[in-house]
């Protein structure tokens, strides 16, 4: 059954892996894609697809296990800046409503990750929405530890993209030989 999946497993790892060079190789992608489908007993269902959603399901299969990679590896370098426990407490905090009482960054971070979040899982954003702006008990827990968790992620990821995305300060300056700043510098004065 696997077997004949094999094939479009590699094609899809390849192309995922091109995408995120940095994080993983077509190899290994194409061993966690075949061992997270077998784990899911997904072989059959994939199977019977037709060969344009089979394609698109293997690639988000690849991408989604190339982004957790990505997460474990900023956690385990430690390149992340907030914890789950640190945005259950600016949500618990009121950041979703008119009480902020955070800093700029966490509020820039928090309104970005939402945003992020949003665009990846509308159902995640409502669900946080629900229980941290409008305070609606929300019956199953592990959803929403979920989905606190993505938010996690969307909002580090928005404080690392806010970061690399200033344009003036330390490491923004146009690097000139000697010769162009002398050169510069005579044109300037």
């Amino acid at each position: 059954m696997i077997t004949d999946l094999l094939p479009e497993i590699s094609r899809a790892a390849e192309r995922v892996a091109k995408d995120w060079s940095a994080v993983t190789e077509s190899d290994d992608l194409y061993q966690d894609m075949v061992s997270h489908i077998l784990d899911r007993d997904h072989a059959e269902r994939i199977l019977d697809m037709e060969p344009g959603d089979r394609w698109s399901t293997l690639r988000k299969i690849g991408t989604q296990i190339a982004s957790q990679s990505r997460t474990d590896f900023d956690h385990f370098t430690g390149n992340f800046f907030y914890s789950t426990q640190d945005v259950r407490s600016i949500l618990g905090a009121g950041a979703l409503t008119g009480t902020r009482e955070q800093t700029s960054t966490e509020r820039v971070d928090i309104d970005r990750g939402m945003k992020l979040l949003r665009s990846r899982n509308a159902g995640y954003s409502d669900l946080i929405e629900r229980r941290y702006m409008f305070g609606i008990r929300i019956e199953n827990r592990m959803t929403l530890t979920r989905a606190v968790d993505a938010l996690t992620e969307c909002m580090n990821r928005a404080h690392i993209n806010r970061d690399a995305a200033h344009i003036e300060g330390p490491g923004t300056r146009l690097v000139l030989t000697n010769a162009q700043a002398r050169a510069q510098t005579e044109r300037e004065y």
